[in-house]
């Protein structure tokens, strides 16, 4: 019987990242500039879409920035600000698309990824000529189930202009080489050279780094994992799937960050325990002993829960994501030495004395912040000048 691979989001977002009491409609509205009153540099602002996780978060420069939504709900999709979050305009030609990622390539081009259910492409180029936001599709997915990416998580986009987009529900992928077209395929694997029926395994993050793609993930009951670009002279998109949390553990990675060839940061939640799990690698990377755990309780963080999303600036990294039960709501870490040691900066709700889940933040060059998910919660945070 073929082994069947549960993508451990489904689980997540059931457990840890269930979004208490957001049966909110998400509107189309601007969104207004509501807010609480500011504490420890933090203030709430109105989210565009109280119903939903946020799913996307990309910004330009201090003002200008972009929100995606729908992963875990139907509803418009992109939400753009140009005052640093404060306020949201909902952009009418994402209407009817779900928006996974939002990121700028290195050719200046806006790229998407997710679903457009009216037009049913997994991917997208944004045509912002004359101020506007459209879409402009990249490819739909194929007929083909075992290989089809029917909605697009991420979108990684190299110097030399290769695209590669993971799937959101499974293992596939869909890869554009520079010049050439988008293909699907079952695993991201460097087996797949051989072999194009290889074990896939399921990823979360998706980036890129000097030509080459970088991914983190897992699926249900297996150790964390990490997949480095291939040293085979025959690969394009394929990585070496490499385990970094002991055999005997159970975890997945969400996010991560490549500072160099031999520098990153990966982050998310060791399942066994139910604990907070980040490693920053250093050197070889494909030696596992060069991956080092993170001891947050060293840094007094000894609460259960786990990491959706980094952002990093330098040496400055932020962490958001939700405690366990997600009864206990949400949480913002923020480390100043490239994720060694952590302070807890969570702001605390005026109503409850704590903020729902967290799944996207975004750290400015100056020390600001903008933390997003579900439930309503959009806080920004002004760094002392």
């Amino acid at each position: 019987m073929a082994k069947i691979l549960i993508p451990v989001r489904w689980i997540l977002y059931g457990a840890m990242f269930l979004l208490i009491g957001t049966d909110r409609p998400c509107g189309l509205a601007v969104a207004s500039g509501g807010r609480t009153k500011a504490q420890e540099g933090w203030t709430s602002v109105e989210s565009p879409c109280s119903g939903s996780k946020t799913s996307a978060f990309w910004f330009d420069d201090r003002k200008t920035g972009y929100m995606g939504i729908g992963e875990t709900q139907e509803g418009a999709g992109l939400f753009r600000t140009k005052d640093g979050g404060r306020t949201w305009e909902a952009t009418p030609a994402f209407a009817d698309v779900r928006v996974n990622d939002v990121r700028r390539g290195p050719d200046g081009r806006l790229y998407g990824a997710g679903w457009h259910r009216g037009e049913g492409y997994s991917a997208w180029v944004f045509d912002e000529k004359a101020g506007e936001c459209k879409p402009v599709g990249l490819f739909k997915p194929g007929k083909n189930a075992w290989t089809s990416v029917a909605q697009g998580e991420n979108i990684a986009v190299t110097k030399d202009g290769q695209i590669l987009v993971d799937s959101l529900t499974g293992v596939t992928a869909a890869y554009k080489p520079a010049g050439g077209e988008f293909v699907e395929f079952r695993s991201l694997v460097e087996a797949a050279i051989a072999n194009p029926e290889a074990r896939g395994f399921q990823v979360r993050r998706v980036v890129a780094f000097e030509n080459r793609f970088y991914a983190c993930g897992s699926v249900i009951n297996e150790p964390a994992q990490v997949f480095l670009p291939s040293k085979d002279p025959r690969a394009t998109y394929h990585t070496v799937r490499l385990e970094i949390q002991p055999s005997r553990k159970d975890g997945e990675l969400l996010d991560m960050h490549v500072w160099s060839a031999d520098h990153a940061i990966v982050a998310g939640w060791d399942q066994s325990d139910r604990v907070l799990m980040a490693y920053v690698g250093r050197g070889d990377l494909y030696n596992k002993e060069s991956w080092q755990r993170v001891d947050f309780k060293a840094s007094g963080i000894d609460f259960k829960g786990g990491i959706a999303a980094l952002s990093v600036v330098g040496d400055n990294v932020a962490a958001v994501g939700g405690k366990f039960p997600s009864a206990k709501g949400g949480f913002v870490l923020r480390s100043a030495d490239g994720g060694k040691t952590w302070k807890d900066v969570t702001p605390k709700s005026s109503e409850e004395g704590k903020v729902d889940v967290f799944s996207n933040v975004w750290l400015f060059q100056n020390g600001d912040m903008a933390v997003a998910g579900g439930g309503g919660e959009l806080w920004l945070y002004e760094a002392k000048k």
